[in-house]
């Protein structure tokens, strides 16, 4: 997903990602926050009307959303529209600002992905802020994913997106940070309000530790 990065820069960051399978990428152009009005790829949305809490303790819950939460939010379910009516079983998607921490990078051991409970995947981190601990390893590399922080790298599968844009009406009409809203599709957000929205019952998700 990209804003304003050239993409050539965008494409020898992707090259030097050195995957452990070849695989096509797009380029995927984000909605600009700063230019809402013009934006007609998507349309009829509205920002969360009680998102601000003026006696919050919490920073993020004491302010407005920014325009650029609310770009990145749309840009996000832009990419979960297409991949849910793409050709592709699991994609990967990446910010623009994305950085390899890790010399391997082997994405594809992450088979069919089965969780703990023996059921199908829909979501796995690549990397992320964990707000809860106390997350059950599965195995040396995989971690049962809580609530989070950061979108900026995550796989997703194809149904795992058609699970999230059952709920687009109401995603739509309650415009929240991107991170803040994926998080609330598979775990129970911190806030009662956004519980009532969304149950955190939607979606199973993993972290994936590449070996260090």
């Amino acid at each position: 997903i990209n804003l304003k990065t050239d993409n050539k820069i965008i494409s020898k960051k992707l090259d030097n990602l050195k995957l452990s399978f070849r695989c096509g990428y797009e380029i995927f152009p984000a909605v600009n926050g700063s230019n809402l009005v013009n934006e007609k790829r998507i349309e009829n949305w509205k920002v969360y009307k009680d998102w601000k809490i003026e006696d919050s303790d919490n920073k993020w819950y004491s302010r407005d959303i920014t325009t650029g939460e609310v770009g990145c939010t749309l840009s996000h379910l832009l990419c979960w529209e297409a991949i849910a009516n793409g050709e592709h079983n699991k994609v990967l998607i990446l910010e623009e600002d994305f950085e390899r921490q890790s010399q391997d990078l082997n994405i594809s051991d992450i088979k069919n992905g089965q969780d703990i409970n023996g059921s199908d995947w829909d979501l796995c981190y690549l990397g992320r802020n964990p707000l809860r601990d106390k997350e059950e390893f599965i195995n040396e590399d995989l971690v049962m994913s809580k609530f989070s922080y950061n979108t900026h790298a995550y796989i997703l599968t194809k149904e795992g997106a058609k699970k999230i844009l059952k709920h687009r009406t109401k995603i739509l009409n309650n415009i929240i940070p991107c991170d803040e809203l994926l998080s609330s599709m598979y775990d129970q957000h911190p806030r009662e309000d956004i519980k009532q929205l969304f149950n955190g019952k939607y979606l199973s998700c993993l972290l994936y530790t590449s070996p260090s």
